[in-house]
């Protein structure tokens, strides 16, 4: 009845691959190969064509799937020194610490297989990042360069987003930042500003700015799930 010991294994091994590889995509071709596994096979290394891809980022949630022939319950995942989170249907939120920034981190299956013993079924080896610094815009558009007063003053606030090459939903909210005005060739003392949008006192002399007049935001303090950050490139403004 149901699955002997020998194909039991080996069809966990094969369904753990299937969840490195779906973490972050693989194409058919690869898949083709998993299917070719003999049966004395019971641990699937991973393919070198799916290293570089394999990465979970530092203090957000990281989904990862887990699908495998056996009971949930006769699961035993060992997160390499992450926290995990179960979503349901073998989904997970896995959250690694800062400590492992840098490093590499394994994630490995057993399964209780109904013999007393729970050998292991296959694990699958991560690099851990910290989070991209974010972009720092106007608006939600303007990085620099010239500008007229009406296009900067369209949506005065300091927005982070994420490039959009990074794949997953960050929202940065900017909670302080400095903006300096230079007219003239002359350096106004620095206007400090908590929060995102842009005070009366910058409105104002922004809108009396003549041609050539810099504003330039520095010290831009910014947080989110991923921690705070201060990003220390200024984003400058040369009004027209």
């Amino acid at each position: 009845m149901g699955y002997n010991r020998k194909n039991k294994m080996k069809k966990v091994s094969i369904l753990f691959m299937i969840f490195s590889l779906s973490t972050f995509g693989v194409s058919a071709q690869s898949f083709d190969r998993l299917s070719s596994i003999s049966d004395k096979e019971t641990f699937c290394p991973i393919g070198i064509s799916v290293d570089q891809m394999n990465v979970l980022y530092v203090g957000i949630p990281n989904t990862v799937t887990i699908t495998a022939a056996i009971a949930p319950e006769n699961l035993y995942i060992n997160w390499g020194g992450s926290n995990a989170t179960s979503l349901g249907g073998g989904r997970y939120n896995v959250i690694v610490p800062p400590s492992l920034s840098g490093k590499e981190l394994t994630i490995s299956v057993l399964a209780d297989v109904g013999d007393g013993k729970i050998p292991k079924m296959g694990e699958t080896k991560f690099r851990v990042k910290n989070v991209p610094e974010p972009s720092v815009f106007v608006g939600g558009n303007i990085t620099g360069g010239k500008q007229t007063k009406d296009a900067i003053l369209a949506n005065p606030i300091l927005t982070a987003k994420m490039s959009p090459d990074f794949n997953f939903e960050l929202r940065w909210t900017v909670t302080y930042y400095k903006a300096t005005v230079i007219k003239g060739g002359i350096e106004n003392a620095p206007i400090v500003i908590n929060g995102g949008r842009f005070n009366d006192q910058l409105i104002s002399m922004i809108k009396s700015a003549t041609s050539g007049t810099i504003v330039e935001f520095s010290d831009i303090n910014i947080n989110s799930e991923a921690g705070k950050r201060t990003i220390q490139r200024p984003l400058c403004i040369r009004i027209r």
